[in-house]
This record gives structure tokens, C-alpha cells and sequence, in this order.
């Protein structure tokens, strides 16, 4: 019950969006008036027994100085609240020294107010200004007591008990600020919970935009080989459509010849007849159509082979209906890769393939085939003219992992180049013609498959990519 009824009052004026030290000022306003109202209460009904119309009135001034700043706290006025305590406590602690004894400590209990405007006001100036204010009034004070009697007497007074009331304010202070820094830790500690909070929650919106960014880049690698892939359906297409109309002439021409042997039976003059099948048979030549059938029936089928091959290289690269960890061939990735790539190395740039025998990889399929298209294709827009891509593969010991080496032959590129290529959106690509994602992604990816990536280049040295995988991922 008291806890939570001095935890009520602590928190009285806290609302969400408040800083720090406002929170803080608050809660020590609100302790020090608590305290102080109870302290007062607490004093004036000892003294019921020697009723004093001055000791009476000193308790309600001070319920209505602290109870004053509870109730503007709870009101969220913080502005008014702090400069009401201030301005009533210098006011209250100057009227005691003069009005009821000669204090031997004047000096405490301006002291201790005068912590109060660094721990509640941010603004120098204010802070200036209540500490200059507290002086003043502390000269004023020490000199009245010198010079003049108090204004009023008590009967009961006691130096030892105003001794003992110095030392209880000292106290009471003291531990409200071993109180306060003791909170500030705790809130410290509560704020950076909230903050790595909203760090993670930053970090999971990061990974989706992650995850979008990959599939985005993904697709306009796709899109930047739909051109060339186009090309590459569009030759053996036209190959299986060229050849159709020639078939079905040859087949016209077979048909009709078979259909005239089918109605010689039938003819009136059977040789006559026959004399003339014999002489269309000389004129279509029907050896010369079966072997051009043959022809033509192969070129369909190559032309039918080759599409099927690019349109399953196609689906092998792009693998979107799977992603999770799964075991792939890395040589087919590359295949189906320098497959999409094929109208932009094609008489132009030779490959050179150096496979070593390694066992399927742990990985996203898909992904990976990313980052090779994204290094492949950088590799042939490096290589200005005509020139030669090298991909070799094999084990790293203790054959846990394998590498992948892409090297090309081109113009290489600076130190300060190197370095950033993996930084998000850079490029020495034209405006439009580059996102400066690729690399990034690339490296986003092997990261994730728990793979290392480093390139390694140099002015006129041409360019390499090596990356490294673990065969099973932890």
C-alpha cells in the first residue's frame, strides 16, 4: 500500500515524450513535497499539547507550498511547477531564519535550495538567476540575525533542537539526491531498453527493406537481360517457324503423290495413269523430300532444344517460388547464369571454365545465382572490346567449404575503387545505367550464408571475385 502509494506520487505529472531531465526535476519535486508535508504534519500534531497559532500556520504554509506542487505536477505544467517550488521555498526558508529564531545555520538550508535550480532547470541563465537570488537572500538573512531579534519567540525554543532541525534537513536532502541519481541510473537503464527495442524493431524494418531491395535488384538484373534473352529465344524460334512452311510443302507434295497411288485402282486407263504418278514422282523427287523432311524436322528439334535449354536456365536462375536453405549445384548456377548472359559474352568474350569436383552447397539457389549474374555481367560491361572471363571452383581445406573464382581480363580499377565497391549505391556506372546495388546485395547474401567475398584488382590487371561458402550452414 505505501509502495504504490509512494510510487503514485513520484510518477505524478509523468506523461510519454517527456525528457529526461524534466522527468527527473519532476519526481524530486514531487519526493522533496511529500516528504516535507508529512515532516511539517508530523511536527505540528506533536505539538498539539503547546498549541501555537505560529506553529500551526508555519505547517499550513508549507502544505500549500508542497501540496501547491503536487498539484500543478499532476496538472503536467512543469514550467509554473518548477518556479512555484522555487520561488516559495527561497521565500519559505528566508521567512523561518527571520521570523522564529536565530538559527546557527542559516547557511544549511540555503545551501540545499540552492541545488535545487541545477537539478531542475536546464537554461544557465534561470540557474544563475536562483542562485544569485539564494545568495542574496542568504547576506540579508546572516546580517538580520546578527543585528536583530527574531520576530518571534517560542517558549519551547531550543538551540540543540534548531541544531537537530538543521542536520534533519541535511539529511532529508541528502538522501533525495543519493535518491535522484539512484533513479537517474534506473531510468538510464529503462531508456536504453526502449531504445534497443526500437533498434531491433529498426533492424527487422531493415532486413525487409533488405529482403525487397534483393528482390528488386533481382529484377532488374532480369530486366536488364530480358533484351538478350529475347535475342536468344527469338534465333531458334525463328529457326522452328522458317522451317514449318517449307514442311508443310514437302508434306503437301508427299500427301498428293500417295493419294494419286491410293485411286490408280480406280483409274480407267491404269496404265496411262501410272505413267503420269511416275512422271509427278520425277518432278517433286520424293528421296530429296524425305531427306529435306529429316532436315527440317531436326532443325525444329534443335530450335525446340535450344528454348527449352534457356527457359529452364531462365527458371534454374531466378528460382523465385523457393526460399529457404536447400542443397544446389553450384556449376548449374553458373550455368543457367552465363546461359541469361549468353547475347552479351557471345563472339566477344571467351569463358573459360576451370570446375573442380566439389559436393552440393547448403544455400537459397536463387540468391546465389544472384550474385553471380551480379558479378558476371559486371565482369563482361568491364571488358571494353574483346577479352576472357575465368571461373574456377574447387575445395578449401579441411574441405568444409568451396570457393568460387571469377576473374576477368578487363581494365581493373584504382585502390579507392576497390574498396567501395561493396558500399551501397556506388558505381562508376552512368547515371541510369547502374543502381550500385548489386555488389552491396552480393555481399549481403554471401554474408548471410555465412561465406566470405573480397575482390582483388588493380589498374590493368583485369578484376576478381572470389567467394567462399561452407558446404552446411550452422
Amino acid at each position: 500500500m505505501l509502495k504504490e502509494l509512494w510510487k503514485f506520487i513520484t510518477n505524478l505529472g509523468i506523461r510519454d515524450g517527456m525528457s529526461l531531465f524534466d522527468e527527473k526535476a519532476i519526481k524530486l519535486m514531487n519526493q522533496l513535497s511529500f516528504i516535507m508535508m508529512l515532516w511539517f504534519t508530523i511536527i505540528t500534531l506533536g505539538g498539539l499539547a503547546h498549541f501555537e497559532v505560529f506553529g500551526f500556520s508555519l505547517t499550513i504554509a508549507n502544505v500549500l507550498l508542497f501540496g501547491g506542487v503536487l498539484f500543478i505536477n499532476s496538472l503536467g505544467n512543469i514550467k509554473i511547477s518548477k518556479n512555484y517550488f522555487m520561488i516559495f521555498g527561497l521565500a519559505m526558508v528566508t521567512f523561518i531564519n527571520l521570523a522564529f529564531h536565530k538559527s546557527n545555520f542559516p547557511m544549511v538550508q540555503f545551501i540545499t535550495t540552492s541545488i535545487f535550480p541545477v537539478m531542475l532547470f536546464r537554461r544557465n541563465k534561470i540557474v544563475l538567476l536562483y542562485l544569485l537570488a539564494n545568495f542574496v537572500l542568504l547576506i540579508f538573512t546572516m546580517y538580520y540575525q546578527q543585528f536583530h531579534e527574531p520576530l518571534i519567540r517560542m517558549d519551547h525554543e531550543s538551540p540543540v533542537g534548531q541544531q537537530y532541525y538543521s542536520v534533519m534537513i541535511i539529511m532529508t536532502v541528502s538522501f533525495l539526491i543519493a535518491f535522484f541519481f539512484r533513479n537517474l541510473g534506473d531510468d538510464l537503464e529503462r531508456k536504453l531498453v526502449q531504445k534497443n527495442k526500437y533498434l531491433n524493431d529498426l533492424i527487422t524494418r531493415m532486413k525487409a527493406m533488405q529482403e525487397q531491395m534483393i528482390n528488386s535488384e533481382k529484377m532488374a538484373s532480369l530486366g536488364q537481360l530480358t533484351a538478350g534473352i529475347a535475342h536468344e529465344i527469338n534465333n531458334p524460334i525463328n529457326f522452328v517457324s522458317s522451317n514449318i512452311n517449307p514442311l508443310k510443302t514437302d508434306l503437301i507434295e508427299l500427301k498428293e503423290l500417295c493419294a494419286r497411288y491410293k485411286h490408280l485402282h480406280d483409274a480407267e486407263d491404269p496404265v496411262g495413269e501410272l505413267k503420269k504418278i511416275e512422271d509427278f514422282s520425277s518432278e517433286i523427287d520424293p528421296d530429296f523430300l524425305y531427306n529435306e523432311i529429316e532436315t527440317l524436322i531436326a532443325g525444329i528439334e534443335e530450335g525446340a532444344g535450344r528454348t527449352k535449354q534457356i527457359v529452364l536456365g531462365l527458371r534454374s536462375f531466378s528460382r523465385v517460388d523457393e526460399d529457404e536453405f536447400k542443397k544446389a549445384d553450384l556449376h548449374e548456377g553458373l550455368e543457367s547464369t552465363l546461359m541469361l548472359l549468353k547475347n552479351k559474352i557471345k563472339n566477344r568474350i571467351e569463358v573459360h571454365k576451370a570446375y573442380g569436383k566439389i559436393q552440393e552447397v547448403e544455400c537459397i539457389p536463387g540468391k546465389i545465382n544472384q550474385v553471380f549474374m551480379n558479378i558476371l555481367n559486371n565482369a563482361a560491361e568491364a571488358i571494353p572490346d574483346k577479352g576472357n572471363i575465368y571461373i574456377k571452383t574447387g575445395l578449401i581445406s579441411p574441405k568444409n567449404a568451396v570457393f568460387i573464382s571469377i576473374r576477368d581480363d578487363g581494365p581493373g580499377m584504382t585502390e579507392g575503387i576497390r574498396r567501395r565497391v561493396f558500399e551501397p549505391f556506388f558505381t562508376t556506372k552512368e547515371i541510369g545505367k547502374g543502381t550500385g546495388l548489386g555488389l552491396s546485395i552480393s555481399y549481403g547474401i554471401i554474408e548471410k550464408h555465412g561465406g566470405n567475398i573480397r575482390v582483388e584488382s588493380s589498374p590493368g590487371k583485369g578484376t576478381e571475385f572470389i567467394i567462399t561458402l561452407p558446404f552446411k550452414q550452422l
